[in-house]
């Protein structure tokens, strides 16, 4: 939704408000893709880069799971290379979000492609984890 008081703005001469690192011209996916290093290059001394390399990660993945839904998304987001603790961290909120207790009381309503999109990604941190721990040995 963009304000529509918009129309009646015009561009501004001030450089600060100039658009910076090509950011008008790039895809969620392509953001979501970046290094830690492309981050710090590309956004050192911004206001953005102030939120640190996760919390960016973090609010594309939100941007990226509000997107409509497509394979580039989908991939974008099961390719994403995370730890355990992170994917503890990431289930937790969202249980935290669709409980439902929390549903009724705040009136939440997880829809189908919210659900198709976390079980895509809970299945692919599944897959990732399996590959990088080692079974438990039994006693």
């Amino acid at each position: 939704m963009v304000c529509p008081w918009n129309k009646f703005a015009s561009p501004s001469g001030e450089p600060d408000f100039a658009v910076r690192n090509g950011l008008d011209d790039v895809t969620l996916v392509e953001l979501f893709s970046w290094t830690e290093e492309q981050f710090e290059r590309k956004l050192a001394g911004s206001a953005i880069h102030r939120i640190g390399y996760e919390r960016w990660l973090r609010n594309l993945a939100i941007g990226l799971g509000n997107a409509p839904k497509s394979a580039s998304v989908v991939d974008a987001l099961k390719t994403r290379v995370i730890n355990s603790r992170d994917v503890g961290d990431v289930l937790r909120n969202y249980r935290n979000f669709v409980h439902p207790a929390k549903q009724l009381s705040e009136n939440v309503q997880l829809v189908q492609d919210d659900a198709i999109l976390l079980w895509e990604i809970s299945k692919a941190v599944t897959r990732q984890l399996l590959k990088t721990t080692k079974p438990l040995q039994q006693r």
